[in-house]
């Protein structure tokens, strides 16, 4: 096997599970937006969202993806 073929072989076994270890985290952030389970600071909680979205911005340009991500309304 040449060494083009072992990277994406190598890429291909481990993308996808990073990719759904990202969406498991995900989805545990949100159980944490339960009221009634948890009391949160909007100010902190649009910080950390913003904090993500960079991140996400950040890391798909690497991949030649581009986004744009826009707050328009925050609940206080």
């Amino acid at each position: 096997m040449n060494k083009q073929n072992e990277k994406r072989d190598r890429f291909a076994r481990v993308f996808p599970n990073r990719v759904d270890t990202l969406r498991d985290t995900l989805r545990k952030i949100a159980n944490c937006s339960n009221k009634g389970n948890y009391d949160w600071d909007s100010e902190k909680v649009q910080d950390a969202w913003i904090l993500i979205a960079e991140e996400f911005t950040t890391t798909a340009k690497q991949y030649g993806v581009r986004f744009n991500v826009e707050v328009t309304e925050v609940e206080r």
